[in-house]
């Protein structure tokens, strides 16, 4: 727990804004059937967070797959293709139970409040959730050379809020955004299950019951 004056929110988006990462895994297992690849919901807990040529790279080291680059940039056009049209209706109704209040309330903490996602259709789903103008900050997929779990998208949003990187608090789904991360001793909690993020420093399944008061001092 924190208690600074200067204190920044950095949110991931699917899975944590909005249950959008339901809609990767099932884009990214239509795909993986197109090469062979029984894409399970446990190794898919490894792709959340990583962007969509690491995932890819991922999904054929594991299933000792060869493609060549024509291959490989047609299924990432397919992959995001199909995640774009299960997207397509997306909208506020569609925010995780209790995000809203919650930011809205770090808000009124005059805490600043930053997004960094690997995905690139990032601020297309903040303007179709009705949410784009809560975040000071938003790195996504187009703003950072290195992928989660390397650090650098936390490091760019702690910069622009102009916020020491110990006095930012990040919260994730992923394995590999917690990791990242805790590199730069940022504060992490995770938003989902407890067997799957042990290394957060704290872990709740949900906003539904969460305050800011419970993570740090207000």
């Amino acid at each position: 727990m924190i208690n600074k004056p200067n204190r920044a929110f950095i949110f991931d988006l699917d899975g944590v804004i909005t249950q959008t990462s339901e809609y990767h895994f099932m884009a990214w297992k239509t795909v993986c059937k197109k090469i062979g690849y029984d894409l399970t919901r446990e190794k898919n807990e490894e792709l959340k967070g990583v962007n969509r040529n690491k995932c890819l790279d991922l999904i054929m080291e594991w299933g000792k797959i060869r493609l060549s680059e024509k291959e490989i940039e047609s299924l990432l056009e397919a992959k995001n293709n199909i995640y774009k049209d299960y997207i397509k209706d997306l909208n506020e109704n569609d925010l995780c139970e209790g995000v809203l209040n919650f930011i809205n309330d770090a808000i009124k903490n005059n805490i600043k409040i930053a997004l960094y996602s690997a995905s690139r259709n990032a601020k297309r789903i903040l303007c179709q959730l009705k949410i784009i103008d809560l975040f000071t900050v938003i790195i996504d997929g187009n703003n950072v050379s290195n992928a989660k779990p390397d650090p650098e998208g936390f490091k760019i949003a702690a910069d622009l809020t102009k916020t020491n990187t110990k006095d930012c608090v990040v919260f994730e789904d992923s394995i590999s955004g917690i990791e990242g991360a805790k590199k730069l001793n940022m504060y992490t909690v995770g938003i989902g299950s407890r067997d799957v993020l042990k290394n957060a420093d704290v872990v709740y399944k949900g906003f539904k019951n969460l305050k800011i008061k419970d993570i740090i001092n207000v």
